[in-house]
């Protein structure tokens, strides 16, 4: 509850090649592909197929991820190209009311 949330869309964007994903909050096509190198690696970015049945694949593929999955999906090894996307403001609307209950607990 205390992370970034989107809040207002922006422009969106066709090509995103020139945009870094570290730079990027919002929702992006992207092209992710997992390492080859590594028979031990395990996938963990999910893929709907157009029967609308959930995959976790090996290999290269299309889709659409929300900024901060891919970021996570990067640290694990996945290369990410960021193809096209809508950026979004955020905020962090939570936070007062986290906080406040998080010191009545801690009284407790």
């Amino acid at each position: 509850m205390l992370n970034k949330i989107p809040v207002k869309p922006l422009d969106f964007i066709n090509d995103m090649s020139k945009h870094n994903l570290d730079n990027f909050f919002g929702f992006a096509l992207a092209r992710l592909e997992t390492p080859r190198n590594d028979p031990n690696f395990i996938p963990i970015a999910p893929y709907r197929n157009t029967m609308g049945r959930i995959s976790y694949p090996k290999g290269l593929w299309i889709g659409v991820y929300f900024s901060e999955e891919l970021k996570y999906y990067k640290k694990s090894g996945y290369k990410i190209t960021l193809l096209s996307g809508l950026p979004f403001t955020y905020e962090y609307p939570f936070t007062k009311f986290v906080n406040h209950f998080y010191e009545i607990k801690k009284k407790c």
